[in-house]
């Protein structure tokens, strides 16, 4: 299992999101989601995260793959990034914070 190192990133209410709720508005969402969403919207990679869970990427990428149905992202859509969009409604949500 290797360790992850998170990017020094800004928090949201450093740059301007509006973050007054504390509740989450992803609740569907299982703790194992949540984990993989954090290390998503930090950049890493399926094979890190992999990795790092000591999961197989194809575990990973199935999980991905969930996550992006619970949070309603349309893969089909060639205009949208989904890995993308997720790390936006991250950074959007109010129940969530840097890992």
């Amino acid at each position: 299992m290797t360790t992850l190192t998170l990017p020094a990133a800004p928090r949201p209410t450093d740059i301007g999101t509006d973050r007054h709720d504390s509740t989450p508005s992803w609740p569907h969402l299982t703790p194992r989601q949540r984990e993989i969403w954090a290390l998503l919207a930090c950049g890493h990679s399926n094979a890190a995260i992999a990795d790092h869970l000591g999961l197989t990427c194809r575990w990973i990428d199935n999980a991905v793959g969930s996550l992006y149905g619970a949070l309603e992202i349309d893969t089909l859509d060639r205009r949208v990034n989904a890995r993308v969009r997720a790390t936006l409604l991250y950074l959007q949500n109010p129940g969530t914070d840097w890992p």
